[in-house]
């Protein structure tokens, strides 16, 4: 009988192992899926990217229909500003788990990348079920800035403010929106409410004060005033001897030398961080010279390669490239990468096209095992520097990575948009459109660069109506269908188009002010057409832009 009922004990208990596995197995999974997501998280802070993404991958792949594990992979990219997050949100929205907060994130990070087919839903759904919280009318101020309703922008700004007037981040993007206006009155109250918040002991009064030393019309009053907030506690002693100094600079330009110098004196009783802020401070007045007078630090390896890099920006200032070759090979502080660099430029000012050509051909030894956030790096500093063709070729190395693909893409566009190149610029989109096929903010850019061009109109037509048709509210669609109306000879269609926006046209982009001018003049308004006209900033037209309005000049 004993040996019956342990029999039967066992076997209860072997079923109910049997029954828990499964769930614990689950939850094994979704605690090993958690344990590589942290180990992630701290690999990002290296920008070991290539790790990151094989963990975040294995994270997915162990839980891949678990909502928490699907927000935290999809917060993790969003929080790095990373496009890899849509997929994901995308997931959590078609399982019906996505909260507020993760709306909001979606949103912001559709805007960040002007994803405005994927912001408008967020943003819309938002203002249906949370019509009051200021995060999501501040999204929708953003979210109308971008689709170039600037007026708009400031009137959801304002709602947010009459709906909790004493909310300060309201009122510093209301503010910052005001002091871009072209109204000179919305300017001026700009202006007063940066000041008023700059009074704050907060974040958001710190950050008042930033931008607050920096408006160019202070009186001496309000210079004072601001003076006596620089000593906040919530900043850094290099902070304050920064807006310390930008004030003092504005308030007595007769005493600048005397400013400069008592500044140079006093950095040798300065720590290493208050030396880099003074450095970088003088650098950008230009004040070469001066820097090159700092003592030089007795601090760590990583502050004496910082100043040294403030000191080598100096020299290059003044020109004084040889100088710059002979404390290279006198100092090894810097990084490989960085050092070729500066030689190359050197080398290249100098007129010594052999040794520069030996520069790039070890930066380009040295870039081949760079991780894509050094090749970013390498990119924006030969573009910088002017190094075209060096730049061009770290760009598009860069838009293989999946995760910086597309600032790879942004530096080819500023490139062929400096240059001039419209049909370099529309291959890059074109490509652009293929690699990202769900974007609609290359597909209109494409679109209208066609129709500048007179090329593949009737698909870039089409492309400019479904595109209106599915975000009526976004100005750049519109701009786009209005040129196509026009090139198809359809003036009044394009007009109508354009009638009545609640958009003023000085604070829109140049190409669309000229498609906005070339459709009144071709409906026979040519006083209105000139006038507006004169409010473009011609220098920043396209050729094919400037030649839409070239007979109203």
């Amino acid at each position: 009988m004993k040996r019956l009922i342990l029999a039967l004990l066992l076997l209860l208990a072997l079923g109910g192992a049997a029954w828990l596995a499964k769930p614990g197995y689950r939850g094994l999974k979704s605690w090993r899926a958690q344990r590589l997501i942290a180990q992630a998280e701290r690999l990002m802070k290296e920008e070991k990217w290539e790790a990151v993404f094989a963990k975040i991958q294995s994270a997915y792949q162990l839980n891949p229909n678990d909502p928490k594990t699907i927000r935290t992979v999809a917060g993790l990219y969003s929080g790095f500003g990373q496009e890899q997050a849509f997929p994901f949100w995308d997931q959590l929205l078609a399982m019906d788990k996505a909260t507020p907060d993760d709306r909001r994130a979606i949103a912001r990070l559709a805007l960040r990348f002007k994803r405005l087919d994927l912001a408008e839903k967020q943003v819309l759904w938002l203002a249906q079920h949370q019509p009051e919280a200021i995060d999501n009318q501040l999204i929708g101020a953003d979210f109308l800035l971008l689709s170039g309703d600037y007026p708009g922008a400031v009137r959801l700004a304002r709602r947010a403010i009459r709906s909790e007037p004493s909310n300060a981040e309201a009122g510093l993007y209301l503010a910052r929106l005001l002091l871009a206006s072209p109204n000179p009155d919305e300017a001026r109250l700009g202006k007063r409410n940066i000041l008023n918040l700059a009074q704050a002991t907060n974040s958001i009064g710190s950050e008042a004060l930033r931008i607050a030393v920096q408006l160019p019309d202070l009186s001496a009053s309000e210079e004072r005033d601001l003076s006596s907030l620089v000593e906040r506690p919530d900043l850094s002693s290099a902070e304050k001897l920064v807006l310390r100094l930008a004030l003092d600079w504005k308030a007595a330009p007769e005493q600048r030398d005397k400013l400069v110098s008592d500044a140079v004196r006093a950095a040798g009783r300065q720590t290493a961080a208050e030396q880099l802020a003074l450095g970088r401070w003088l650098n950008q007045r230009q004040l070469f010279n001066a820097t090159l007078q700092l003592p030089p630090p007795a601090s760590a390896a990583q502050q004496q390669r910082n100043l040294l890099l403030v000191r080598l920006d100096a020299l290059a200032g003044l020109g004084k490239w040889q100088e710059i070759q002979e404390t290279l090979k006198a100092d090894d502080l810097l990084e490989p990468l960085l050092r070729e660099l500066y030689l190359a430029r050197s080398a290249t000012v100098l007129n010594e096209p052999e040794r520069a050509a030996l520069q790039w051909r070890r930066i380009e030894q040295l870039s081949v095992d760079l991780q894509p956030p050094a090749l970013l790096y390498l990119a924006i500093y030969c573009e910088r520097i002017g190094a075209v063709a060096q730049a061009v070729k770290a760009y598009r190395e860069v838009r293989q990575s999946p995760f910086l693909a597309r600032e790879g893409y942004a530096g080819l566009i500023r490139i062929a948009e400096a240059s001039g190149q419209t049909r370099e610029l529309r291959q890059i989109l074109s490509e652009m459109t293929s690699r990202f096929p769900q974007e609609i903010a290359p597909q209109n850019d494409l679109a209208y660069l066609s129709l500048l061009l007179g090329e593949n109109i009737p698909q870039a037509k089409n492309t400019a109506e479904r595109l209106v048709q599915q975000n009526p509210s976004v100005l750049a669609y519109r701009a786009t269908l209005a040129l196509a109306l026009l090139k198809s000879e359809q003036p009044a269609a394009a007009e109508a188009l354009l009638r009545d926006l609640p958009v003023d046209w000085r604070a829109v982009r140049p190409g669309w002010q000229a498609v906005h001018s070339a459709v009144r003049a071709a409906n026979g308004e040519t006083n209105l057409a000139r006038t507006l006209v004169r409010q473009i900033p011609l220098e920043r037209l396209k050729p094919e832009e400037r030649a839409l309005i070239q007979g109203l000049l």
